[in-house]
């Protein structure tokens, strides 16, 4: 009786062994823009404190900017390498915020806002990455 019980747990064993979870990845939909950012698209509210550039994203509805998600990358004096945001990069404090249509790069000294910052000189490219997510309640 011990071996047959003892063969039928072995093989529920090696049957239960060889299932295969199989995840099931839908066609992601997220997407990317790429804008470019001259030295003369930086503003400025307070004398040089801090700069902005917004950035018109349509596709970043009220619903988007609740559920999704917005990664912003980007290139500083090499076109051909990104730096994922919040960054620093020659003694500036590159971040972002995001609201319904529109994107927003905020430049600030790292030590704080009240030392002014050097407006940048150079071209650079922000890479702005919708990630589509479903709200799970």
């Amino acid at each position: 009786m011990k071996k047959y019980l003892l063969l039928i747990l072995c093989t529920i064993t090696l049957g239960l062994s060889s299932c295969e979870k199989e995840v099931l990845v839908p066609n992601s939909s997220n997407r990317t823009i790429l804008v470019d950012i001259f030295p003369n698209d930086w503003r400025t509210d307070d004398n040089g404190f801090t700069y902005y550039k917004v950035i018109n994203v349509p596709e970043n509805t009220a619903n988007f900017n609740d559920i999704g998600h917005i990664a912003v990358s980007m290139s500083f004096e090499d076109v051909d390498v990104y730096e994922g945001l919040p960054q620093v990069y020659g003694n500036v404090s590159y971040r972002f915020t995001t609201e319904p249509g529109y994107v927003t790069i905020h430049l600030n000294n790292p030590a704080g806002n009240s030392i002014r910052v050097t407006q940048p000189t150079f071209e650079s490219t922000a890479k702005i990455t919708l990630i589509d997510s479903q709200l799970i309640n």
